[in-house]
């Protein structure tokens, strides 16, 4: 997330909403030209996601996940645990 100290908290908020659409376009396109399914890109995108408290968008790429036949490996359920739980 970008944090400025001159920024107001909502525009903090907005950059980094707008930084989690656009990585999820890019996600989509990379995974159209079937580039995007692996582990390591579905573990950051949800650890991004848990981060930035979009624990819904990071469950529905958890399903993604699943639906792709990815690996889903104990770092990625450790994650959204940890997400829902506030730890982060």
């Amino acid at each position: 997330m970008l944090k400025c100290p001159s920024s107001p908290p909502a525009t903090v908020a907005v950059v980094c909403l707008f930084q989690v659409h656009c990585t999820l376009q890019l996600f989509d396109k990379l995974c159209e030209k079937r580039l995007g399914e692996s582990v390591i890109i579905y573990g950051a995108l949800i650890d991004g996601l848990c981060k930035t408290n979009e624990i819904g968008r990071a469950l529905y790429m958890h399903r993604r996940m699943v639906k792709a036949e990815c690996k889903v490996n104990e770092l990625t359920y450790d994650m959204i645990i940890d997400a829902q739980m506030g730890v982060y």
